[in-house]
């Protein structure tokens, strides 16, 4: 079998072509499709294949799944199609938070402010990508170390709050339906190396408030309103 029988980047992936193949080569298939596409390697993990590989097995004749960044495979009745958004002019950042303080996050348009003190904040009518958003950390947990805000990477997890294991971030953001060109702008906080909040959903297990009288980290994410101080 050679690839050039099932696809080329410009012209789609034949799906009658790849349901002939066996289960194993079908996922081949498709990394080797998706990367020719010129999506980066360490994006098309296993959960994004076996996405893709249900969207060629089913049978909606149009139907889209997103990758990662601005890109999306789009099914239009039997051909894949790798679509890319129109690139975001938001750029990848990582910076320390001041806690207490005021952080702006230029390239994203958004500011943090932090202070601590008793209280917990349950933001019930949240959503990822609607601000301001606001959450109750413990303080306790971050010790001496700093908290960092950046944009997401593929490959990252968190522990949700009343949640089992970790969750990868890319999938939060498709139950979510974060649109995949709005996901590089969304902030996640960073300790340790381990995300414990994301912004508009919940916070990590481990960094829950356990009484409203302990001093308490509290982070409200709003969009940019004027300079720095």
């Amino acid at each position: 079998m050679h690839k050039a029988n099932y696809w080329a980047a410009t012209c789609g992936l034949d799906i009658p072509s790849l349901k002939r193949q066996s289960l194993a080569a079908r996922r081949r298939i498709l990394r080797l499709w998706l990367v020719a596409a010129g999506i980066p390697a360490e994006w098309v993990d296993f959960d994004t294949v076996d996405r893709i590989e249900h969207l060629a097995a089913g049978s909606k004749a149009s139907a889209t799944v997103p990758v990662a960044g601005p890109w999306t495979v789009e099914r239009r009745y039997d051909k894949l199609e790798v679509r890319s958004e129109k690139q975001a002019s938001i750029r990848a950042f990582r910076q320390a938070v001041r806690i207490p303080g005021r952080t702006v996050v230029k390239a994203a348009g958004l500011e943090i402010t932090t202070s601590v003190a008793p209280g917990l904040v349950k933001d019930r009518t949240a959503r990822l990508g609607a601000y301001p958003a606001r959450a109750s950390l413990n303080w306790a947990a971050a010790g001496n170390r700093k908290i960092l805000v950046r944009s997401w990477r593929p490959g990252d997890r968190m522990k949700p709050l009343g949640m089992k294991g970790s969750k990868k971030i890319q999938d939060i953001f498709v139950d979510e339906k974060v649109p995949a060109e709005r996901r590089q702008g969304l902030p996640l906080l960073e300790c340790g190396g381990e995300i414990i909040w994301l912004p508009g959903h919940r916070i990590a297990r481990g960094w829950e408030v356990s009484r409203p009288s302990a001093r308490s980290l509290q982070v409200t994410v709003d969009r940019m309103a004027g300079p720095a101080d």
